[in-house]
């Protein structure tokens, strides 16, 4: 094992979350060390519960695919609302994915726009995408409501 290694595990097992997050994408990928998916959620969620977006987002995702464990979209969705309200492009833009489709509950298109909004105003090209496909097809009665809703989470991420 690396010194590298060594010392990022020290500072993981100390509790610093980008060392903790670090070392679940090890685990995932089989970098560094053996691959070990129950491993990498352990280590995703010890970071993502510090409040690390990245990890959250990572863990968010082993849950929705059931990598490492039992697929539960339930938790899987809140650790992306997690990533997303700490403003994530990637976990706002699958957050509205979840939402549209109604992955893990019922299907809200409003949600969904206004996390498509927030994903798009980052430049991230699927979310523009996917937010222009979304606004043909909703109303504009709706599209008022998601901007409403977009300045109240922009509020609540003191943006």
């Amino acid at each position: 094992m690396s010194s590298y290694l060594n010392a990022l595990i020290l500072l993981a097992e100390g509790g610093d979350p980008e060392a903790q997050h670090r070392i679940g994408v090890y685990c995932l990928q089989g970098d560094e060390v053996q691959q070990d998916l129950e491993g990498a959620r352990l280590w995703f969620a010890a970071s993502a519960q510090q409040g690390y977006a990245p990890a959250a987002y990572d863990l968010a995702l082993l849950y929705l695919q059931g990598i490492g464990g039992e697929r539960d979209a339930t938790t899987g969705l809140r650790w992306l609302r997690q990533a997303a309200m700490a403003g994530d492009a990637k976990a706002q833009n699958n957050l509205a994915i979840h939402l549209l489709s109604g992955d893990g509950q019922e299907p809200d298109p409003l949600q969904a726009l206004i996390w498509f909004e927030l994903a798009a105003r980052h430049d991230l090209a699927e979310a523009q995408e996917n937010l222009a496909a979304l606004r043909q097809a909703t109303t504009a009665e709706l599209q008022f409501k998601a901007q409403l809703g977009v300045e109240a989470i922009l509020a609540q991420m003191g943006q």
